[in-house]
C-alpha cells in the first residue's frame, strides 16, 4: 500500500489557522488544508460516502512530496454537533486516521472580538473586502458586551470540548497557541511537517501570503469589555478562568 501522509488542523476559527494554511500551502509538501467537511448536516444516507469522496479528491500529489498528502482543517463545528455529540463520520472516516495538530489562541477576549467583527462584517481575512468589492469598514460595528461573553464561553467550553476528545479517544497531538507561533511561523511550519511525517524538503517558508486583520476599533472594543468585565464580575479579566 503507498504511504499517504494525512493531518488535520483542529481548533478554533479566528485562531490564526488560515494564515499558517497558506504558509503549509506555500510548501509545497502539505497539501491544501482547507475546510473540507460539508457544513450541511442532512446530506442524506449518503453522507458518509460523500465526505469520503470529497477527502479522496482533496489527497494530493506533490511533485516535491515522495507520498501523497491530505491536509484538513477541521474547527469546532465540524467534529462537534448540537448537543455536543460527535459527527461520527468526520471522527472515523478522518480525525482516528490523521496526525493531528490542535490550535488554540490564549487571549480569547482577543478572538472572541475578531469573531464579532468577522461576523458583522461578513470579512473573515484581510484581503476579504477586495475580493467581494466592498468597503473595508468596521466603523459601523456595535459594541455589545453579552454577545462578545458568549463567544469567549463557547471558546472557552469548546477548548475542553477538544481536549476531552482527544483524551477519550486516545488521540496525540501538537499543540499550537497563536500568541507563541505567530512570532516565528517559518519554525511552526518545519514543526509541523516533522511532526506528520513529511521528510520532504519543502519548496518555500517564508513567502508572506496572508496579513492579519488589524483595527484600532478593535482594540477599543478589547478595552471597553474588559472595563465592562471588571464591572460585571469583580475581577480581572487577565486573572480569570477565561486564561489557560
Amino acid at each position: 500500500m503507498t504511504k499517504q501522509i494525512t493531518y488535520v488542523l483542529a481548533g478554533h476559527a479566528r485562531s490564526g489557522t488560515s494564515t499558517l494554511v497558506d504558509r503549509l500551502i506555500n510548501t509545497g509538501i502539505a497539501g491544501a488544508p482547507r475546510e473540507y467537511i460539508p457544513k450541511e448536516r442532512d446530506l442524506g444516507p449518503n453522507r458518509r460516502e460523500i465526505i469520503a469522496e470529497t477527502l479522496k479528491s482533496k489527497t494530493f500529489s506533490q511533485e516535491g512530496s515522495k507520498y501523497p498528502v491530505l491536509g484538513v482543517k477541521v474547527l469546532t463545528n465540524d467534529l462537534f454537533k448540537a448537543g455536543n455529540t460527535l459527527d461520527m463520520d468526520v471522527h472515523e472516516l478522518l480525525m482516528q486516521r490523521a496526525a493531528i495538530v490542535y490550535m488554540r489562541r490564549r487571549d480569547v477576549a482577543k478572538q472572541a472580538v475578531s469573531l464579532h467583527f468577522a461576523r458583522s462584517t461578513m470579512l473573515w481575512h484581510s484581503n476579504s473586502s477586495k475580493l467581494k468589492g466592498i468597503p473595508d469598514d468596521d466603523s459601523n460595528i456595535q459594541y455589545n458586551y453579552e454577545l462578545i461573553l458568549s463567544y469567549i464561553n463557547f471558546y472557552y467550553s469548546s477548548h475542553f470540548d477538544w481536549l476531552d476528545y482527544f483524551e477519550d479517544n486516545g488521540l496525540s497531538t501538537l499543540d499550537l497557541v497563536y500568541e507563541d507561533w505567530i512570532s516565528d511561523p517559518d519554525k511552526t511550519v518545519s514543526e509541523i511537517l516533522k511532526y506528520i511525517g513529511q521528510d520532504s524538503k519543502p519548496q518555500a517558508l517564508s513567502k508572506v501570503v496572508r496579513q492579519r486583520q488589524v483595527s484600532s476599533n478593535k482594540d477599543q472594543f478589547i478595552e471597553r469589555f474588559l472595563e465592562d468585565f471588571k464591572k460585571d464580575t469583580g475581577d480581572d479579566f487577565y486573572s480569570s478562568q477565561y486564561i489557560f
